[in-house]
């Protein structure tokens, strides 16, 4: 991937200072685009938000601030909505339209973080948090730890009490326990480094976009559907390893290669999970009912 400030050996002084410059440009554009001034907030006000995304040492972290920088300039009014209020009286509130206006202006803001390309320009700065090689590891041990160890089948209606609810989270958790029984140790440990393997290839096909990791992929996993074989130019490259009641396609196809049983590989994986990378920085992401943690 082309990067010019690398290119140039630019000081991280120089990164963020052209970073801001770029974003105020690619703002003022959307926002005229759309005929909106966005007089609530100077160049330098923006340059000055920009430049505190810069501050956080976690490219997380930095997204979370950013999300809501420019709420003092340009508040969020959602909560002080009468919404008891009739549609066409709401709608002329100052707090419906301040509001509305806080929309606006998100729009702009978030184009103009992308096509300024902000993460990348904080990746320059700070660096990756962790090589491909830990980065894969420490998705594959989750798993593994998940896979292999006792969990909780949790669809997110664990406290309601109807047969989607407790009860079927509790038939689903001694269903799972009862299939590990089956695993061998070998299994295992098969299944951990075809789990390296697949991160660290994914990472590489993002950096390179190098076939050979597809061609990986099909020949290691391969999908014994003769009509609709798994299509692994695109499966692959999402970097999908997720399980809803069941293991998604590349989930199961790794557990089938790694030699575990087809009813087990269904009944082991947790519900509503799934592990992920984010390739500019190598954060690995746990990601539950409604939550998302970065490990």
């Amino acid at each position: 991937m082309f990067n010019p400030f690398k290119k140039k050996n630019m000081s991280k002084e120089e990164i963020i200072a052209k970073a801001a410059k770029k974003f105020v440009e690619k703002f003022r554009q959307d926002a005229e685009y759309e005929d909106d001034d966005v007089t609530e907030m100077t160049d330098d006000n923006i340059k000055d938000l920009v430049t505190k995304f810069f501050d956080y040492e976690q490219l997380t972290a930095a997204n979370d601030y950013f999300y809501h920088a420019f709420d003092k300039f340009v508040p969020d009014t959602y909560e002080q909505i009468d919404w008891e209020l009739e549609e066409d009286k709401r709608k002329e509130t100052p707090e419906f339209k301040q509001w509305r206006r806080h929309g606006d202006v998100s729009g702009h803001w978030f184009c103009a973080k992308r096509e300024s390309e902000l993460e990348e320009r904080w990746v320059d700065v700070h660096g990756k948090i962790r090589t491909d090689e830990e980065a894969a590891t420490m998705a594959a041990d989750k798993w593994c730890e998940l896979l292999f160890g006792w969990h909780l089948q949790d669809n997110g209606a664990l406290n309601e009490d109807h047969p989607g609810g407790f009860t079927a989270c509790a038939l689903g958790t001694v269903l799972a326990n009862k299939s590990k029984e089956n695993i061998t140790e070998e299994m295992k440990v098969k299944t951990r480094e075809l789990f390296i393997e697949y991160y660290r290839r994914f990472l590489h096909l993002y950096e390179t976009f190098d076939l050979d990791d597809i061609k990986w992929a099909e020949k290691t996993m391969p999908d014994d559907d003769k009509e609709r074989p798994y299509n692994w130019h695109y499966g692959f490259k999402s970097g999908s390893m997720y399980c809803d009641y069941g293991p998604y396609t590349p989930l199961y196809l790794l557990l089938i290669a790694a030699g575990i049983p087809k009813n087990d590989a269904n009944s082991i994986c947790p519900w509503k999970t799934g592990i992920d990378i984010r390739p500019l920085d190598n954060a690995v992401f746990y990601n539950t009912y409604q939550h998302r943690d970065e490990l």
